[in-house]
C-alpha cells in the first residue's frame, strides 16, 4: 500500500458560551441546517449561518447530556407537513421530545434516573417516524414511541453500552460501543428486542500493549500516533479476548457507520479518526490533529492509504465516467462501476469494490471519448 500525505488548513468558526461539562455530547445538526445544542439545563437551537440563537427549550431539570434531530425521510403532504421535533436526555435519566417551532414538550419519558447515554430516531421510517432508541445506563437499550412514550421492548446486555449507530445500508444492522469493545446486531427490528447477544469484538488501549510498557531507557522506536491507533484497530478485527491484564475501558470516544460506504465504520479516538473496512479487516484511512497553539488555525494532516489499483488497462488517452451515485432508490443493488471508453472503442466496465473486470462492450470503432 502507497501512502499519500495531504496538509489543509482549516480556519475555526467558535460559537461561544458557558456550559457544562455535561453538555459536551449535547449537539446535533439538523437535517434543516439547524444546530441543537445543550447548554446546562437549556437547549439552544442555532443558525450556524448567522450565528444566533433562533431558539430556546427550558423544561430540562438536570443538565442535557443528548439532543437528537427528528428525521423527515417519509411522504409529506398537506395532513402531513415537514415539522421541526426534536428529542433530548438530560442528566437525571428524562427523555423530552419536543416541538422547536412552539418551544413546547410534546412528550416526556422517564425509565432510570441515570445520565441518558445515547439517543437516535430509527432512520427506517416505513413503519413508523416516532420511534426513538436510547440507551439507558448500565446496560439497557429501550425502544420508545416519541410520540406517545410507550416503550415498545427492552434489552438489557452484558456490558455497560456507551452508544450505538445503525448501519445506514441495512436497518437491521446496528453496531454498540461497549466498556470493552464493540458488539454487532444483524437482527435489531421495531417489532422485538433483539433475539441474541450480537457478536462481539474488543478493543485493547494501547496504554496496556508490551510495546507501551517498556522501560524508557529501551532503544525500540517510539510509536507514533498511527502506529497506537494500527494496534488498536489490529485488536479490534479479532475475535480473540486479550488478557486480563491487557483490558482497560476502551479510550474510543464515539463510532458510527460511514453513510457513503458500506461496511466502513469510522471510530474517533482523543487523537485519531479511524476508518476500518469491515470487510478486509484493515484500516483505509487515518486523520491525526496536530494543534497549533500559537495560531487560531489547525492543520489535519491526512494519510491516504491505496487499498485497490486497476490493472491490465488499454494503453492511454482513455475516458473514464463513475456510475450514478447512490440514492434511497438503488440502494439495495448498487454496485461502484466505473466505465473506461479505450481508443479502439471498447467501453471497459470494471466494479471497484472486487477491482475486476464486470463487462466489455465493443460497440464502436472509433475512439470512446
Amino acid at each position: 500500500m502507497i501512502p499519500y500525505t495531504v496538509n489543509i488548513k482549516l480556519a475555526a468558526r467558535t460559537l461561544t458560551g458557558t456550559l457544562n461539562p455535561q453538555n459536551k455530547t449535547a449537539v446535533d445538526w439538523g437535517w434543516q441546517g439547524l444546530i441543537a445544542q445543550g447548554c446546562h439545563s437549556s437547549i439552544l437551537i442555532i443558525d450556524p449561518k448567522t450565528s444566533q440563537t433562533i431558539q430556546v427549550l427550558e423544561r430540562h431539570k438536570a443538565n442535557v447530556v443528548k439532543v437528537r434531530w427528528s428525521r423527515e425521510n417519509y411522504y409529506h403532504n398537506v395532513s402531513s407537513p415537514y415539522c421541526l421535533r426534536l428529542a433530548s436526555g438530560d442528566a437525571s435519566g428524562k427523555i423530552i421530545v419536543w416541538d422547536v417551532v412552539s418551544g413546547t414538550a410534546h412528550c416526556e419519558i422517564q425509565e432510570h434516573s441515570k445520565p441518558i447515554q445515547d439517543l437516535e430516531w430509527l432512520w427506517n421510517q416505513d413503519a413508523s417516524r416516532d420511534l426513538l432508541l436510547a440507551i439507558h445506563p448500565p446496560n439497557y437499550i429501550v425502544l420508545w414511541n416519541g410520540d406517545t412514550g410507550t416503550k415498545l421492548w427492552k434489552k438489557s446486555y452484558a456490558e455497560n453500552i456507551l452508544s450505538f449507530s445503525f448501519d445506514p445500508f441495512d436497518s437491521s444492522h446496528m453496531a454498540l460501543l461497549t466498556s470493552e469493545g464493540i458488539v454487532f446486531i444483524t437482527d435489531f427490528s421495531h417489532s422485538k428486542p433483539p433475539g441474541n447477544a450480537g457478536k462481539k469484538v474488543y478493543i485493547a488501549s494501547p496504554h496496556a500493549s508490551p510495546a507501551h510498557n517498556k522501560p524508557p531507557h529501551s532503544t525500540a522506536p517510539v510509536s507514533t500516533g498511527a502506529k497506537k491507533a494500527l494496534n488498536k484497530v489490529k485488536v479490534l478485527i479479532t475475535n480473540e479476548k486479550p488478557t486480563a491484564e491487557a483490558v482497560t475501558l476502551n479510550d474510543c470516544l464515539q463510532l458510527s457507520y460511514l453513510p457513503s460506504k458500506r461496511n466502513h465504520m469510522l471510530l474517533l479516538y482523543p487523537r485519531e479518526i479511524l476508518i476500518l473496512d469491515l470487510e478486509l479487516s484493515q484500516t483505509t484511512l487515518i486523520a491525526g490533529e496536530a494543534p497549533s497553539p500559537a495560531s487560531s488555525q489547525q492543520e489535519v494532516q491526512l494519510k491516504f492509504l491505496l487499498t485497490g489499483l486497476l490493472s491490465g488497462l488499454p494503453l492511454p488517452p482513455f475516458a473514464l465516467r463513475m456510475c450514478p451515485p447512490l440514492t434511497t432508490k438503488n440502494i439495495q443493488h448498487y454496485q461502484p462501476l466505473l466505465a473506461i471508453g479505450t481508443s479502439n472503442g471498447s467501453v471497459l466496465v470494471y466494479n471497484l469494490t472486487s477491482g475486476l473486470l464486470h463487462k466489455e462492450l465493443s460497440v464502436h470503432s472509433c475512439e470512446v471519448r
